[in-house]
């Protein structure tokens, strides 16, 4: 867990510093908009590591990601019906799907540093999180702030990686795969993989825009 917590602590500095520079220039200036936002930087510092299926960030970040999934189910489900059956079903249906059958996937299909520490998964984090935050009802500027709140602690867990190339995760000794790449790469070498994410990538910002 030794890179976990390098991930942590650099990941906080990082989000302490967009918070205050958010705030000086008055983006925005509640205080729980601004937690917000500093968490959000910490869950992108340590996001790419959701790769790493039996680790704490794995468990951390798709956990939350699946509370989210739930609350927009919801979101989605109360203009529709006032039958509890149906607004308890749908949110935990949505929940259950993404943890049980989405989580099996991405662990099977993904490798520790492999497409998840890239700069397309980058965009895929900040752009995810900007269309959640407007999902949840936020104005086109706050919601522009969490995705660059999201791609900025991404960033940082990335040039983390590049730096301590040769340590894993756990702070033991890494090589660096030809295959993987590095962490700042543009590309897989499974063209399966390259068509999932640059299609993820464009269906998010067409939803963006």
């Amino acid at each position: 867990m030794a890179m976990f917590r390098e991930h942590i602590g650099w990941g906080a500095v990082t989000a302490v510093l967009f918070v205050v520079v958010v705030y000086v220039y008055a983006f925005a200036t509640d205080v729980a908009l601004l937690g917000l936002l500093f968490l959000t930087a910490v869950i992108g510092s340590f996001l790419p590591d959701v790769d790493s299926d039996s680790s704490m960030p794995f468990y951390l970040v798709f956990g939350a990601m699946t509370v989210s999934v739930g609350g927009v189910a919801l979101l989605y489900a109360l203009p529709l019906t006032t039958d509890w059956r149906f607004l308890v079903g749908v949110p935990v249906g949505a929940v259950a799907f993404t943890w049980f059958v989405v989580g099996a996937i991405i662990k099977r299909l993904t490798h520790h540093r492999g497409m998840f520490h890239s700069l397309p998964a980058l965009a895929i984090a900040g752009l995810g999180a900007f269309v959640l935050a407007r999902e949840y009802g936020l104005s086109e500027t706050h919601a522009f702030l969490f995705g660059g709140a999201m791609a900025l602690g991404y960033l940082t867990h990335l040039m983390l990686d590049e730096v301590y190339d040769g340590v894993t995760l756990e702070g033991l000794p890494f090589v660096r795969s030809d295959v993987l790449g590095g962490s700042l790469k543009m590309f897989a070498r499974s063209n399966p993989v390259n068509i999932a994410t640059y299609s993820l990538l464009a269906l998010l910002l067409y939803h963006a825009l």
